[in-house]
């Protein structure tokens, strides 16, 4: 490979940091909209349509189907709301469930019972994505800055 790809390739590497920014923002923003509707929504009921899972060694996650009745009668379906795989064991047998509304939030309806746990999680879910951004931040650094000052160590003569 050229000197002149390799460096190339290193380049490019800063995507990756990028999209691990990116995911950091989106579950703060997703941990705190869960975090207002728990605090500031409405109590309603839901009925469970559909509970949906997956435990695949490769992907596993769980999705639930509400029928949300508010206090003032009004009704919605709240159609594969996505749940924390490690927080469906309240709700995998469920019929009902006490949720928390905030109409027109990204995170409108809440489950009551994990609610404060499901906040938590996108914010450690935040936490996790910022830890993996500095390492990546350092290992595309120093190998942008190794190739800079030394070269491609692939076209350096063993001694």
């Amino acid at each position: 490979m050229k000197t002149d790809t390799v460096r190339l390739i290193a380049r490019l590497l800063w995507v990756l940091p990028a999209i691990l920014a990116f995911l950091v923002i989106h579950q703060i923003m997703v941990g705190l909209d869960i975090r207002e509707t728990v605090r500031t929504g409405e109590p309603a009921t839901a009925e469970v349509i559909e509970f949906d899972t997956t435990e695949r060694s490769e992907i596993t996650y769980a999705y639930v189907t509400l029928r949300v009745r508010m206090a003032d009668g009004r009704e919605f379906v709240r159609e594969r709301m996505s749940l924390p795989q490690t927080l469906i064991g309240d709700v995998r047998y469920a019929e009902e469930l006490d949720v928390i509304v905030r109409p027109g939030a990204d995170q409108e309806v809440v489950i009551q019972s994990i609610g404060e746990t499901h906040w938590k999680v996108a914010l450690g879910n935040a936490l996790m994505s910022l830890f993996g951004f500095i390492m990546l931040t350092v290992g595309v650094y120093a190998w942008n800055r190794y190739l800079s000052r030394s070269g491609d160590p692939g076209r350096q003569i063993a001694a």
